[in-house]
Order: structure tokens, then sequence, then C-alpha cells
């Protein structure tokens, strides 16, 4: 039996609904209605490098090791991107391979470096792009491009807050060409390989999604009809593609699933954690002048080069418009949520606040404020959840500092912002017309082929996914795996049994890439884009 995987990026049912599906979508109707489907939970945070990575492991990220974009050490005071060296849990490629089968992965976000497997990987978000080292086997990088020149990750897109129908066309016609360059990419695999297992990733649905949100949500998008129905002609091409991936499989000796990461929402505000941190005196501002100086002075002499010409890397926390030096605390990173650091002496190279006594008190401190702040718009709490680390993402090890001292995790639609305020509001909120989305937890998952029920699934989470797979195979699943095998999808009762053998997820490998400086500026550029990154 092959099993073919479909990954759609950030797909929502609000945005596949059922009119979408029956009048545009005819191939993932028909997968739809002859299989099993539901609501996907997606992990804490449900951001791409975290998600995709339980989906391939099978593990939530406080077993696998990937929170989000960067990782920072606190000893250096430097953040750094996070790739698939970070990951403590060998990915469903490397684990089947070693079980004997042909697997094959195709643009799937944080795969990058590409892993020694039994078949081939062509990485997907998260690496620098096709002039980086990007497939497995190395030289199957130079048959890719022959075949497909023009082969990216994502679309380019170019942003507005207003599309005029030529702009959106312009997008529009890019993101067709990268659905047709992933099914292009899957046939020149599969003429290479008699795999498996298959998996293709289309990143270019959270693209759309983020840039043009009322113009996709089934409770908006007939309030722009012109829009609605340029974008549903993209649809319809995904949907071919779709249809010229299914004709690579025998549906009915096959198994197909269709999963998406996490889902989106409409973005109601935008929050500056760190103006909250200055207003209570914990984190002092630069300046207006002084801030404004440094970014002219960044635009100037491109942001994207150092003082030897080549391309810089991410930008590091005391680059941040903030006195982090000398300041108490700082969020450094946002990874939908937002990463609190404490600056603690003999911890970070700067850092004021003494362990014990004065450490712990000022935690607690900032977890009340963070935990009682309030939007003064609507009067409802900026944040779901605040705690430490072990407490939002299950950690049980101790070293934790990577992912700071206290976790912030916004309202659904709020997204968290590292920079200062001109006019030290912390709190902006998203005008009516505004076209953005903001990630949220309810994705999708589908369940189609061979032994699999037609049915309404029940909400399940991304971590389940996996485990599925591999009982569906009738291989063993390993023990480090955190999900469930649904056994409710099959027609039958599916047997399942563990491998015998554990392996360590303790601690990371010594054995990783190091990016270059330039690679690191690529991959933040590609951050960038999406708004991830600042």
């Amino acid at each position: 039996m092959k099993v073919l995987i479909i990954g759609l990026d950030g797909a929502t049912w609000n945005v596949l609904d059922d009119s979408l599906l029956g009048q545009h979508m005819p191939n993932l109707n028909k997968l739809k209605s002859s299989g099993t489907s539901g609501v996907l939970h997606s992990t804490e945070p449900p951001i791409t490098a975290a998600s995709w990575t339980t989906c391939i492991t099978g593990c939530h990220p406080h077993t696998h090791g990937i929170i989000g974009w960067h990782e920072y050490s606190c000893s250096e005071d430097r953040l750094r991107i996070s790739t698939s060296d970070s990951c403590k849990v060998p990915n469903i490629w490397q684990e089947l391979s070693k079980q004997g089968l042909k697997v094959a992965s195709i643009n799937v976000p944080w795969t990058f470096p590409c892993k020694e497997v039994n078949g081939i990987m062509i990485a997907g978000y998260g690496c620098p792009g096709p002039e980086s080292q990007f497939t497995y086997p190395v030289d199957f990088k130079d048959e890719l491009l022959k075949r497909i020149p023009d082969y990216d990750i994502v679309a380019k897109w170019d942003k507005s807050k207003t599309y005029s129908p030529d702009e959106l066309d312009a997008n529009m016609t890019r993101v067709e060409r990268s659905f047709q360059q992933r099914v292009e990419a899957a046939k020149l695999v599969s003429e290479k390989l008699n795999w498996d297992v298959m998996m293709i990733q289309f990143h270019d649905t959270d693209l759309i999604e983020h840039h043009i949100w009322p113009y996709l949500d089934k409770t908006t998008r007939d309030q722009y009809p012109q829009q609605r129905d340029r974008v549903f002609e993209s649809y319809e091409r995904l949907d071919e593609a779709v249809g010229e991936l299914l004709d690579l499989i025998s549906t009915k000796e096959s198994m197909v699933v269709v999963v998406s990461d996490h889902g989106l929402c409409r973005k109601v505000a935008r929050v500056k954690p760190n103006v909250m941190l200055c207003q209570w005196g914990y984190l002092e501002s630069k300046g207006k002048l002084r801030t404004t100086i440094q970014r002219r002075l960044r635009r100037s002499f491109d942001s994207s080069r150092s003082k030897d010409g080549k391309k810089s890397g991410i930008k590091q926390p005391k680059e941040y418009d903030f006195k982090w030096p000398d300041s108490k605390a700082m969020v450094i990173d946002t990874a939908v949520n937002g990463h609190l650091f404490i600056n603690v002496k003999d911890r970070q190279p700067d850092g004021i606040v003494e362990p014990g006594t004065e450490y712990d008190k000022l935690l607690e401190e900032l977890r009340e404020r963070f935990g009682n702040a309030v939007n003064p718009h609507t009067g409802e709490l900026i944040f779901s959840k605040v705690g430490t680390p072990a407490e939002i993402y299950d950690f049980s090890d101790t070293d934790t500092t990577m992912f700071g001292d206290l976790v912030l995790v916004p309202q659904p639609g709020i997204e968290l912002v590292l920079s200062d305020s001109k006019d030290g509001e912390y709190i902006e909120m998203t005008r009516s017309d505004s076209l953005m989305g903001a990630h949220c937890y309810e994705g999708i998952y589908l369940f189609s082929g061979r032994d699999i029920k037609n049915s309404i699934g029940e909400q399940t989470h991304i971590v389940n996914i996996a485990p599925t797979i591999y009982a569906a195979l009738g291989v063993e699943l390993p023990m480090y795996m955190d999900g469930s095998v649904l056994g409710t999808l099959f027609e039958k009762e599916v047997p399942v049994s563990y491998q015998k053998s554990r392996i360590d997820v303790s601690c990371r490998s010594d054995d990783r890439q190091v990016l270059s400086t330039e690679e690191e500026a690529e991959i933040t550029k590609r951050l960038s884009a999406l708004g991830y990154v600042e």
C-alpha cells in the first residue's frame, strides 16, 4: 500500500467549506466525501516549525524540542534559527527508512538540513532556498532545478493594504505557479523512486490566508465578490494539482492523508509586550530619537549587510529598540507566543537580576501583571495563558532557558510585536478593513482510501497523524511517540506494535550543521515576508 500525504499549510474548514469544495474543488471534495475528516488541533504554539515537526514525528514540542523560528542562548545573548538539527527525535522519513520503506518528502517545513533517508527529500520553509543544499541526495538538486528552473519554496507576494485587480491577479498567478511546481517535483520524484510514502506540502495556502484573509473566510468573502472569485480560481488550480497527485497512485489500494499544521483567523490587534514592560519600569527604551536614527541607518546601509559587506543574519537582542543590558526583563522572541527573558546575573553576559529570591519575586510580579493585562478597547484579557515554559509547553527537563522565563500566550487573533511604540501605546487594534490573518489552533485532517471509513471524524490532535500512518502501513511505532493511533478511522481494527528499543530524547545532538550568516539572513527574509519577524 502507498500512502500519499498532502500538506496544506494553514488550511481551515472556515475556508474549505462545503460551498468552496462542492463548487470549485471536486478532487478534494471527493476525498472528503469518501473518507473521514475533522478538525485538527495544532500544537502550542500553533506555528509552522513546531506543528509540522509534530506532524512528522508524532511528538509534542516538549519531546521533539522545536518551539518556533529561533533558539536563544543565554550565555551568548544570541538568537539562532532553529533547524531540523534542533529536533531531538527522528522524523517519519528516517524511521520508515530504517524499516525498509522508500520515502519522499517535498517542501515539508523544518526539514533543512535534509537527513539521510531511503529515498528523496526536498526541504521546505525554514531552509534558505534553492541556492542552498536543500535536497537529499545532494545531486538530486541539479536534476530538480534542470527540470524546474524556477523552483522555489513559496511564491513571492507583493504586499498591499488594498489590492487592485491587477495586483491581486499578479500575486495569485505566482501562487498558481508555485502549486504546479510541487506537482512537477512530485512527478520527477516518482520517476526516480518507487516510493511507499510521499508527502507534498503546499505552503502558499498559508501565504494567501495571511495576506487576504477576508477574501477567503466564509463569513466575509461574499462582501468581496470580485476578489473572492479570483482567489477561488487559484483554489481550482490547487485542486487540479491535488488531482495530478492522485493520478500517481491507485486510490483504491492506497491511503490519502490531507493535513494542515494550524488554522488561521482574522487578526484583531497588535500588542507590544516590551512597551508594557517599559511602562511598568522593567525595561528601558532607547528613546524615539535613537530608535529612529538606528532604523534609518539600518535601512541606509541595508539591514541585510554586515560591516564586512556580507549579508547579516538575525536581529539580535542588543539591536532591539530597548536598553536590554540595563534592564530587568524583555520579550526577546515571538513565535505566536512571546518568550520573555529575565536578565539574570551570571546567566546573560550583562545580567543584573540576582538569581534566587530577586529572580523569583520578579518572575511572579511579571506573571501577575501580564496575566491580568486587559485590552482597554474591549475589556478582555490580552493573554489566555501566562506561565513558565515547563507550564505552557509541558517540558519535564530543567533546561528550558532557550524558550524564556515566562511564556505569553495571546488571545486568538492577537499578534505580538517586539518593537517600541511611536506613540507610547502598547496595543493597536486592527482596522475593520484590514486583510491580515493570524494563526489559530484549528486546522484540518482528512483520511481517505483503502480501509478508511466514510464518516464524520472527531476533533483530534496533530500529534496523532504520524502514529496513524505507521499503523496503516503495518510498521512498528517508535516508543518515544506521544501520539496515539486514530483507530476509529479504519473499517476494521488495526494492530499496533511498538519498537522494543528506546532512544534518548533528553538532549539535542551535538552533530549539527551551523548555518552561515548568509543562510540565516535568507531564512529571516522569508520569515519576514510572512510577518513572522520584524
